[in-house]
């Protein structure tokens, strides 16, 4: 059905190009937003402390056994 091997014109891989950057360009923005304006500080991960585990970051995908 679908090839994987379609050559697009120049102005689709602009359009897809604007498509894939504009949300990143939004989020980068408003982060700098609320850092530079509303002066909420970086976020740091701490030095020596674990990020979270793969089970505990996706807690809502299944009921937890911890009591």
């Amino acid at each position: 059905m679908f090839s994987s091997h379609r050559q697009f014109s120049p102005q689709q891989r602009r359009v897809g190009m604007i498509v894939a950057t504009v949300p990143v360009m939004c989020g980068t923005g408003f982060v700098l937003y609320k850092r530079l304006v509303l002066g909420q500080p970086q976020r740091l991960a701490e030095p020596g402390k674990p990020g979270p585990r793969p089970d505990e970051a996706f807690h809502l995908s299944r009921q937890s056994t911890k009591p």
